[in-house]
């Protein structure tokens, strides 16, 4: 249905107004996107050695990289560490991509080779993540396999499943 998410409760609970209970839980619908680094903004603060936030790209459905966004959520000291030893490396003169529509400051354009997964919320009208959040490096994953993903209805998905030899 396209909803935010969902409400569970427990079946033998009540509803009191004003009041947060163990008994009801909001389960959000949260989306995933393996993204492509394009560009990192230099970090401040307890960040300084490292960066601020990374700027973000997938490929559109003509095969080209796309910005979608970018993140400085969800990293902890070892990510941190471990992404700007990568990306500091592979550092280039100009914009990898031909078109990013914003940047929070000054970036720095690295070539696009390391692969994260990100979870966000919902896409903008313009195709770009909202309240994206790393969540891990895809050392699985190449560059050009990170293209658009498109949502599936659950149903849909076990329409195409039934189909496959060998799936119950």
């Amino acid at each position: 249905m396209g909803l935010e998410g969902l409400i569970a409760k427990n079946k033998d609970s009540k509803y009191i107004q004003g009041v947060r209970s163990k008994d009801w839980l909001k389960i959000k619908h949260i989306k995933t996107q393996d993204c492509v680094i394009i560009g990192y903004n230099s970090g401040e603060g307890n960040r300084q050695n490292y960066f601020g936030s990374l700027l973000l790209a997938a490929k559109n459905p003509e095969g080209k990289f796309q910005f979608i966004g970018h993140t400085g959520s969800g990293f902890n000291l070892n990510s941190l560490e471990l992404i700007y030893n990568q990306i500091k490396k592979l550092k280039i003169e100009k914009c990898p991509i031909d078109f990013v529509p914003y940047t929070n400051r000054d970036t720095i354009w690295i070539k696009p080779q390391i692969v994260v997964e990100i979870k966000f919320n919902s896409w903008t009208r313009d195709k770009i993540m909202k309240s994206p959040i790393f969540e891990r490096i895809r050392d699985d994953k190449l560059p050009k396999e990170c293209s658009l993903e498109k949502e599936s209805l659950t149903d849909n998905v076990l329409k195409i499943k039934k189909n496959i030899k060998g799936f119950h």
